[in-house]
């Protein structure tokens, strides 16, 4: 496996690391999207109340990232958003001004997965300056899944289902394994003539619908400096 020397590193808008994936030459969020990251843009958005985040966490409950349990992670990252609300946080995103973020391509997450696989998970987070939520989620959550690769220390496995699209930025579906009692859907990250993991993707009301089909899908943003 690769070694730390392979390895860049840098900060998004919201002080969580991301690191720069070699065979795509873009950077990736490090690990999924918190929802401690969400509130950031919470706080600037007028078009999402506390009611509507409060319904939301119904079906993923907050975990504080001072407090975390190590059994139910998975509450620490933000799911179960429509595609209209997380297109939202990515032009909220990039409002900053740091490179362009986006939604992964399908082809991109896989080569990032396995670009991943092949280096050593870290003793270290190898990058100062960072919000005190993601130096605590990396001190108490990522440091102790020190076993493996740096894939699965950084969630692309055992974490959520991510989002990704195709070449045309049109979703498709999500990549990942999800630990079984988090989600009954998995989809082995390695299966690269498998199809994404599918939600429904019709725009409905129905918080059943939203309960169902996306409490399992996250976001991992891509973000290209060119």
């Amino acid at each position: 496996m690769g070694g730390l020397f392979m390895m860049r590193w840098d900060v998004d808008p919201t002080g969580y690391p991301l690191i720069y994936i070699e065979p795509i030459q873009s950077w990736l969020q490090a690990l999924p999207v918190t929802k401690a990251q969400f509130e950031f843009f919470l706080a600037e958005s007028k078009g999402y109340t506390d009611e509507w985040y409060a319904l939301l966490l119904e079906f993923n409950p907050r975990m504080s990232y001072r407090n975390i349990n190590a059994k139910l992670y998975e509450q620490l990252f933000m799911t179960g958003l429509r595609e209209k609300e997380f297109r939202a946080f990515v032009r909220w995103f990039n409002g900053h001004r740091r490179g362009t973020f986006s939604i992964p391509a399908a082809t991109q997450w896989r080569a990032a997965y396995q670009w991943l696989s092949d280096l050593n998970p870290l003793n270290e987070m190898p990058i100062q300056n960072l919000d005190i939520s993601a130096q605590l989620i990396w001190e108490n959550l990522c440091r102790q899944r020190s076993e493996g690769t740096l894939a699965s220390q950084l969630l692309l496995k055992d974490g959520v289902l991510e989002w990704v699209c195709n070449e045309e930025e049109t979703l498709v579906g999500g990549l990942g394994k999800t630990r079984a009692t988090f989600s009954g859907i998995i989809r082995e990250p390695t299966e690269q003539a498998s199809q994404p993991a599918r939600a429904a993707l019709q725009q409905q009301d129905d918080e059943r619908w939203r309960r169902e089909a996306l409490t399992p899908f996250g976001i991992r943003l891509l973000r290209s400096d060119s």
